[in-house]
């Protein structure tokens, strides 16, 4: 609400101009309501460009032990979405604190996350909708869901944080003249950095420390590097699509491009070193790629999703009732498991390699236990949303 009553402000005294984009303020019971609204409302959907999910936000960190998060969207569904909001809200944490409005005076902790499906915008995000929505949230809240959850949680520096960072991110979404499309590119450059660092991180670890047979682990994180590249760059062709640019930043953007394919090169020869370092520690020759086995193997099947919408995660607990205490189980150990569900319903629009989704959902939310994988691909298939073929 606050939120709506700063841009109504801004237009009304004339401090910015009408957004070339109309931006709606939906107030829904989280699921059902935003089906309603998907459903019902299809002309409004159907228009829309982008969705920012505020759920939880605005308590006193101190108070509650939360963090403020964003959750990005998935990777099968990139867009520069991630970078506007991710961009606002670590400026708007480095905001002085104003005496006059007062609250906490602690630092503001924020934190970039993978995809969740733990709320009403992954309907949006959804391979049958193909929405960009993110979730802006404060977890974890000791108050979340219990009769302490009271107004007196509220922080004022907290909540006018968050309201700063949806009230400039909505603006740099629907009023594109202020937006600078060469900063977005470069964040958008810099995240597929972030990200192929990160897998050679983890990649030079588990290769130096020897967890596993290096000609299993080299070719894992080669293919995890390759899906690091592979966003990347196509998101700054999303970016073509979502901004308006001229033949300047045209030529911009396909140097950001090289820029990433410069940056995978040079991950790449860091993971071989790390690779013929390992088998030497062993005793093994380390092999040229061309007599490695690259692709992933870990399924003999294809599947492909037959449901038409988005996948309420409460749904397999309804149809499967003597699964839930195994299900439950599994998210106690996986935070991600839902996420893994929705991502890999995401991925499957037609025959697709089982192989590659699990592969693709390790590299995105973490490890997954193939014999958990299997067990929901069957429960899909047999409460008829997803269908399975043997390769």
């Amino acid at each position: 609400m606050e939120t709506l009553r700063v841009i109504s402000r801004l237009l009304r005294e004339k401090k910015i101009e009408q957004p070339e984009y109309s931006v709606r303020f939906v107030w829904v019971p989280e699921w059902f309501g935003t089906i309603r609204l998907i459903h019902e409302h299809r002309e409004i959907v159907d228009r829309c460009i982008a969705v920012i999910n505020a759920d939880m936000v605005g308590a006193d960190p101190a108070k509650a032990g939360s963090i403020l998060r964003l959750y990005r969207t998935p990777h099968s569904l990139p867009t520069t979405l991630n970078n506007v909001v991710r961009y606002w809200m670590e400026k708007e944490a480095e905001r002085e604190r104003d005496n006059a409005t007062g609250g906490t005076m602690a630092p503001l902790p924020f934190k970039h996350m993978p995809y969740s499906a733990g709320s009403d915008h992954f309907m949006f995000t959804d391979s049958t909708i193909g929405i960009p929505a993110v979730m802006l949230n404060q977890d974890p809240d000791k108050f979340y869901h219990t009769s302490a959850d009271t107004v007196d949680k509220i922080d004022p520096r907290q909540m006018a944080y968050v309201v700063r960072v949806l009230v400039l991110s909505v603006l740099t979404m629907a009023a594109r003249r202020y937006a600078i499309e060469e900063i977005i590119m470069t964040l958008c450059r810099d995240e597929a950095v972030e990200l192929m660092r990160g897998v050679t991180v983890h990649g030079v670890k588990d290769l130096s420390c020897c967890v596993d047979d290096p000609e299993k682990v080299y070719p894992k994180y080669m293919r995890w590097l390759g899906y690091a590249q592979e966003l990347g760059k196509v998101t700054l062709e999303k970016l073509a699509e979502e901004w308006s640019l001229i033949h300047e930043q045209e030529a911009l953007l396909q140097a950001m491009k090289t820029s990433v394919d410069m940056q995978y090169m040079s991950e790449m020869m860091i993971l071989r070193k790390a690779y013929e370092g390992a088998c030497a520690e062993i005793g093994l020759e380390a092999k040229d790629e061309d007599l490695l086995k690259i692709d992933p193997s870990q399924f003999d099947l294809e599947v492909k999703r037959k449901v038409e919408y988005a996948l309420y995660p409460g749904y397999l607990f309804e149809v499967k009732p003597e699964r839930v205490k195994d299900y439950m189980e599994y998210m106690e150990k996986d935070r991600w498991l839902m996420s893994k569900v929705d991502e890999m319903l995401n991925l499957c629009p037609d025959w697709t390699s089982l192989s590659e989704i699990y592969d693709r959902l390790c590299f995105q939310f973490g490890e997954l236990d193939p014999k958990v994988l299997s067990m929901l691909v069957d429960d899909l298939c047999d409460i008829g949303l997803m269908e399975k073929r043997e390769t």
